[in-house]
């Protein structure tokens, strides 16, 4: 059973900027994947793999590691009940992010999605074997 729906931040263009995170191992994409799908028949998520980021009210990471390599997808719950939205692949190293300001553009993208949810936002498609950039 099914208890999440994931979705996923497209910018003005309709470009999904989750989708355009970058030169990812396809193993690693494969394994984010699998956490995601996981996660979505799971009623309550922890750590290990999935975690509230200190200080940010709102942003959440799922937690994957690959190759030695901590992967972090940032999100956060909603918009409404039973959603979680993808906002911006992340790398942690050394407990810090790379980019350094995601959870601030994790922010400012939740804070876009609440004034337009239908204009900011379509379903998370898996990462492994597409290659779509524009959603249209």
């Amino acid at each position: 059973m099914t208890h999440w729906t994931f979705k996923v931040f497209v910018d003005e263009r309709g470009y999904d900027l989750f989708d355009e995170w970058k030169d990812l191992p396809p193993a690693a994409e494969a394994q984010i994947d699998v956490r995601i799908n996981l996660l979505k028949v799971s009623k309550t998520w922890a750590r290990p793999y999935a975690g509230k980021i200190r200080n940010c009210r709102h942003i959440w990471e799922i937690r994957v590691r690959h190759n030695r390599v901590q992967y972090r997808p940032l999100g956060y719950y909603g918009p409404g009940i039973g959603v979680f939205t993808l906002l911006i692949g992340a790398i942690e190293k050394d407990r810090k992010f790379i980019p350094k300001a995601a959870p601030e553009i994790a922010e400012n993208r939740r804070i876009k999605i609440s004034t337009d949810e239908k204009r900011y936002t379509r379903d998370y498609r898996p990462k492994t074997g597409i290659n779509k950039k524009v959603i249209k």
